[in-house]
């Protein structure tokens, strides 16, 4: 403090005024002036050299100078009342503009805290926020399970995501659980209670979330300056913790809630897709010949009418080829169901490794008897197709000594082949393959026929 505090309370007019009149009533000559001599206020009488000077003192630092003959004392006296009265009024006025700044502060911090949902955010929050009155580099939001005993999350200011701990921190922190109070930790790095986990941090101050007389967690801030933290910043600190635990109570609740709507979603979408499988294979049998693999009678009709319609739209060729074991039974007969369900089953097989293309559809029509649809395929097609079944069923070389044409299980076949018109009926396809197929059987079995009107 120097003579520019005693030019700044000379600058107001009332006071100057003031003491202006108390200078004159003086009948002799006195001067008020700063430390480097300028006359700052004086009376009219004459002022000669005067070199009796009585010191003006703010908080026991000079500021300036009475200068005068006896009457210099008790002017000096005035002046250094005037001073006090006017320091304590400055500091009554930056009093309150402190805790003006202080509630401002503190009403913003509440307005956005309500609005945070994540921890991580309002740990941001109390960094940006007290940053703006006190020296603050770090802030931690420590989470405290009290059924363990132990912290379980600790999340710091500008990280993504919180450390999760299983082990209970001893030191500073679990001092601050244990007393439930707070504590300012100024010097940290001489304190036997210094965590690796404070870094370059060298005054801390530790705030205990009290919620329904139970704590659980604390929050830090720190810097990592020179500057110590006072009682002050304490109390200030006290007061965004008080605000900030019920809202980080929520945060937690509102976590927890997340994790259980997370795994529930999770379980409900593992269910779904559990049932959407389960629907898929509950499908794929109600379509297929359990014994064959091939599909059943039931879908076989639904697929040549798809079939049937696409071709007619498309005025495009469809072949139907139907074939029957020959002298099925006696093979049954000879060998048992079980040999004859396994030559059934190898028919079957042999059909699909012929039958390749993925829109060609094969099934199994009833007993010995099975169907091939063949979209876009012609008459010639059909029969190359059809033959190289019966072909391949032929070189299995599959036993049946009760075969009246030959000693391995051969086919018969029969191929009707049309373009689709809306005169035609769906049912004529499936009655010219099967006049096709009776050809076959009544010309020696074992070949394929194709029916011509």
């Amino acid at each position: 403090m120097d003579s520019l505090l005693l030019k700044k309370i000379l600058s107001n007019k009332e006071f100057s005024h003031s003491l202006a009149g108390i200078l004159d009533n003086f009948k002799e000559p006195l001067l008020v002036e700063d430390l480097e001599g300028n006359i700052l206020l004086k009376n009219s009488i004459d002022h000669p050299d005067m070199k009796n000077k009585i010191p003006i003192k703010a908080n026991n630092i000079t500021i300036g100078f009475v200068s005068g003959s006896r009457c210099s004392e008790s002017m000096s006296n005035i002046i250094n009342s005037f001073v006090k009265m006017e320091i304590e009024k400055r500091n009554v006025i930056d009093e309150l503009l402190e805790h003006y700044k202080e509630i401002s502060i503190l009403y913003q911090f509440t307005g956005q805290l309500s609005a945070k949902l994540k921890i991580q955010d309002i740990a941001d929050l109390f960094l940006s926020e007290s940053s703006k009155i006190i020296k603050v580099s770090t802030c931690w939001v420590l989470l405290y399970d009290r059924r363990k005993n132990s912290l379980h999350s600790i999340y710091k200011s500008g990280e993504k995501e919180p450390v999760h701990v299983r082990s209970f921190e001893e030191g500073i922190v679990a001092d601050i659980i244990k007393t439930g109070k707070s504590e300012i930790v100024n010097n940290i790095r001489n304190d036997l209670r210094y965590s690796s986990r404070y870094g370059n941090i060298t005054s801390l101050i530790c705030i205990p979330l009290v919620l329904n007389n139970k704590v659980i967690g604390l929050i830090e801030i720190g810097n990592d300056s020179s500057v110590e933290y006072t009682s002050g910043d304490l109390k200030l600190f006290n007061l965004m913790c008080a605000q900030a635990v019920g809202v980080i109570d929520n945060a937690v609740q509102y976590s927890n809630l997340e994790k259980i709507v997370a795994e529930r979603t999770e379980n409900f979408n593992n269910a779904i897709e559990q049932l959407s499988d389960a629907n898929s294979k509950l499908f794929e049998i109600s379509i297929t010949d359990g014994l064959t693999m091939l599909y059943n009678r039931r879908y076989f009709d639904l697929l040549l009418k798809k079939e049937w319609e696409k071709t007619m739209r498309e005025k495009k060729f469809l072949s139907l080829i139907m074939l029957d074991v020959d002298f099925f039974k006696k093979y049954n007969d000879k060998y048992g169901h079980l040999a004859g369900d396994e030559c059934l089953r190898k028919v079957a097989l042999t059909i699909r490794s012929v039958v390749k293309r993925p829109y060609d559809k094969t099934a199994r029509y009833g007993g010995e008897e099975f169907l091939i649809i063949l979209p876009d395929t012609n008459q010639e097609g059909g029969s190359f197709i059809a033959e190289s079944v019966r072909s391949s069923i032929e070189s299995l070389k599959i036993e049946h000594s009760e075969s009246l044409i030959n000693p391995f299980v051969t086919i018969s076949l029969g191929l009707a082949s049309v373009i689709p018109t809306p005169e035609m009926d769906i049912e004529n396809l499936l009655k010219w393959s099967d006049l096709a197929l009776y050809q076959a059987k009544n010309s020696g079995r074992n070949r394929v026929c194709i029916y011509s009107s």
